[in-house]
C-alpha cells in the first residue's frame, strides 16, 4: 500500500484534473480539482462554494471547506458526491482512467499521517494503536475502477 504520491499521485484528490460542478443555484462552474468540488458541494451557498472554488490551491480549498456551515443532509449525501466526483475525474480524461485501471486493487488505499480515518487509513503511531480506517476514498475507486472495467 501506498500513499497517493510519486507515480500514484494521479489518484489523489489534488491532481490537477478541472471538471465541471452544478452549485445549488443551478449555475456550472468548473473546479481546479476533485478536491475543490468536494469542498465546495459541502455548502448549500453558491456565493461560498465559488470562494472555494476560486482558492489557488487544494489545500486551501480543504481548509476553507472545513470552515463552511454543512448542509443538512451532507452526512447522507457525501461518498455520493465523492464517487460522482471521482467519475467525472476518470472519464473525463482517458489518460488517468487507464492509469486507475493498471493499479493494483491493493495499491487503492489512501494512506495519510492527518488522521484522516473516515477517506483513508492514517499511518501515525496514535491512530494505528487506537483506529480502525475506513478507506471511504479507496473503496470508492476500487468501485469506480470495476465499474470503468466491466
Amino acid at each position: 500500500m501506498k500513499q497517493f504520491s510519486g507515480e500514484l499521485n494521479f489518484l489523489s484528490n489534488f491532481y490537477p484534473s478541472p471538471i465541471s460542478i452544478e452549485l445549488d443555484d443551478g449555475s456550472v462552474e468548473t473546479a481546479k480539482t476533485v478536491e475543490h468540488a468536494f469542498q465546495a458541494s459541502k455548502t448549500e451557498s453558491a456565493v461560498v462554494a465559488l470562494r472555494i472554488l476560486d482558492t489557488e490551491t487544494p489545500g486551501v480549498a480543504k481548509r476553507f471547506g472545513g470552515l463552511v456551515v454543512l448542509r443538512k443532509d451532507w452526512d447522507e449525501i457525501r461518498e455520493q458526491i465523492m464517487y460522482d466526483l471521482l467519475k467525472a475525474k476518470f472519464t473525463h480524461y482517458p489518460p488517468l482512467r487507464e492509469r486507475l485501471l493498471k493499479v493494483p486493487d491493493d495499491q487503492l488505499t489512501e494512506l495519510n499521517d492527518w488522521h484522516d480515518n473516515y477517506w483513508g487509513i492514517c499511518t501515525c503511531k496514535r491512530c494505528q494503536d487506537s483506529v480502525e480506517g475506513l478507506d471511504r476514498l479507496g473503496y470508492l475507486l476500487k468501485k469506480l475502477k470495476k465499474e470503468l472495467s466491466g
